[in-house]
């Protein structure tokens, strides 16, 4: 009796010592075969000035608005965002009325809201370009105006001045959480702490071969696991709650490889910013009867 009782003891050890070591085995692989990045799930009542820019694509006879990108509220009628961000896969520019559906005020994007815009105009910095992505900054102007509550929808300040290397900030978006082995888009806001940083500069023209040039700004976690990802360009870089940057370059959530992410640095664009504020007021209204027009023509 007792050594069939020590035998199957020892086969017990032995399938316990196979599983574990399968276990560690798999998160071995799990470094390798995941990318993920993380983030602390948040409200929007901590970042009242950002909004959640969705592209409308028409299938059959519904409209399906898909989450883009993200912005800030620069007034009651404009949202700030990348250029980059109003460019469908091909490169080509998005620059027709109700491109875009634009929703403030939500932490989850499958929330129902009242305060879901249409784009009516998009202004893209004439200097732009996809190849550098220098210049990348746009305001797309809103069909109607935005209730500013101050609690869930309020307008960004600007940052108007450098900002210094080290200086904390944070970042917020609905950006995803991995890339592999599945894209995860929860649809949820998420924050992370992170730090102005050109360290990053190298890195990116490592991995992608681009130069930061001093319209850019880079910021970056000391965990290379904490950073922006797939879906989170345009999201702001906020210091001492002033936006600084707009993600303009996200780096595909490589498992401790990331140094940061460049961001559109705001205060180098503020003539562009306030110079189109006019000439897009002047200029919607027309635009917005054409588009009706050509509806109702077709």
């Amino acid at each position: 009796m007792v050594p069939l009782i020590c035998m199957q003891l020892s086969v017990l050890l032995l399938v316990i010592h196979v599983v574990m070591n399968f276990i560690l085995f798999l998160m071995s692989l799990n470094h390798f075969l995941n990318i993920i990045c993380i983030k602390q799930e948040t409200s929007i009542d901590h970042f009242p000035f950002l909004v959640s820019i969705r592209r409308n694509i028409l299938e059959i006879e519904n409209l399906t608005a898909v989450h883009t990108c993200a912005g800030v509220i620069f007034t009651g009628d404009e949202i700030l965002t990348t250029a980059s961000c109003l460019h469908d896969v091909q490169g080509n520019a998005l620059l027709r009325p109700y491109s875009f559906t634009i929703t403030a005020g939500v932490s989850d994007l499958k929330e129902v809201t009242n305060f879901e815009r249409f784009s009516a105009l998009v202004k893209i910095h004439p200097r732009f370009s996809l190849g550098s992505l220098e210049y990348d900054i746009a305001v797309i102007r809103l069909d109607k105006h935005l209730p500013i509550n101050n609690k869930t929808i309020a307008m960004a300040n600007l940052e108007t001045s450098e900002i210094q290397e080290g200086k904390p900030c944070t970042i917020a978006g609905w950006g995803a959480t991995a890339m592999k082995p599945f894209i995860n888009l929860p649809g949820k806001l998420y924050t992370n702490k992170v730090h102005i940083n050109k360290d990053c500069a190298g890195f990116l023209f490592f991995e992608y071969n681009i130069r930061i040039k001093d319209t850019q700004i880079c910021a970056g976690s000391n965990d290379p696991n904490e950073d922006t990802c797939f879906q989170d360009t345009g999201s702001p870089l906020i210091c001492d709650n002033r936006i600084v940057g707009l993600a303009n370059v996200y780096n595909e959530c490589k498992v401790g490889k990331t140094k940061g992410t460049a961001y559109t640095k705001v205060s180098k664009y503020t003539d562009f910013i306030f110079g189109i504020r006019g000439s897009i007021s002047a200029s919607v209204k027309p635009i917005l009867w054409t588009f009706i027009i050509i509806k109702i023509s077709v």
